[in-house]
């Protein structure tokens, strides 16, 4: 049996034990942690030991969460990943697919002759290349774990015609509370199941992000119901100038329609 200090963690050819090719074949390993470097042989006394483990390599390996699949389409790569969250995954891609869809239609409506409304037609289409994005982003991390990506149909983009221009920001607004409840739906899922690395994922990153997009949009919202009837002054509903104009959110080549 070889005994190790845990608090001296040095050179590997300078443990006892080790022959420079690897350590003598089906020995288990004691742990201890203490004080200083002084271990002993198994039978000789530790100073300053707080606890001990024993670590045999090849018996941890027999435990079935170790084994490695036989079968061609099992995955390799997947541990502790339930199928729970495989499914909520692939329920959240496919509704990425769906919002970018439906942003790839309003692009080509704001596009139209009759339209003509380029700001609002580059907007919709970053928003679409995005949702797109972040499916990918899922679908590639669902592959990381082991999990298996299954695109299911995506829904078709009804004809979109608007009256008012705030209709197709009212609508984007909708369809980004849609997502974070999905993405919520995602966090849940992961919990539950005691995924850290998931939850973390999700909250830390696509929670957050949805979070600062849905704000933006409701400002997108709010300033677009400030607009006149005619399009071209833009007045609060007192009377009052305001600074929003309906040719300055027109005129955006960004990602932006503030004033």
């Amino acid at each position: 049996m070889l005994v190790l200090q845990a608090a001296v963690v040095g050179p590997i050819a300078a443990c006892k034990g080790w022959s420079g090719k690897g350590w003598a074949r089906g020995a288990p390993v004691v742990v201890v942690a203490g004080r200083r470097g002084r271990a002993q042989d198994a039978g000789g006394k530790v100073a300053g030991v707080a606890s001990a483990a024993v670590f045999e390599p090849m018996k941890e390996l027999e435990k079935d969460l170790f084994r490695l699949p036989q079968e061609s389409h099992a995955s390799l790569a997947r541990l502790n990943f339930t199928d729970s969250c495989e499914s909520s995954i692939n329920e959240l891609i496919n509704v990425l697919y769906s919002v970018s869809y439906l942003y790839h239609s309003l692009f080509a409506y704001f596009d139209r002759d009759n339209v003509a409304l380029l700001g609002f037609s580059h907007y919709f289409k970053e928003e679409s290349d995005q949702r797109r994005k972040r499916a990918e982003e899922l679908m590639m991390y669902q592959n990381k774990r082991g999990g298996r990506v299954g695109l299911k149909p995506v829904l078709s983009a009804p004809a979109v015609e608007f009256e008012e221009v705030v209709k197709s920001m009212e609508l984007a607004n909708s369809l980004e509370k849609l997502l974070t409840e999905k993405f919520y739906d995602l966090q849940r899922a992961a919990e539950k199941a005691g995924d850290k690395h998931l939850n973390h994922l999700v909250k830390s990153t696509y929670l957050a992000e949805q979070i600062e997009i849905v704000k933006r949009v409701s400002e997108y919202v709010a300033q677009l119901r400030r607009i006149g009837e005619d399009g071209h002054v833009g007045t609060l509903k007192n009377g009052t100038n305001d600074c929003v104009s309906m040719q300055r959110i027109v005129d955006c080549t960004k990602n932006t329609l503030s004033c």
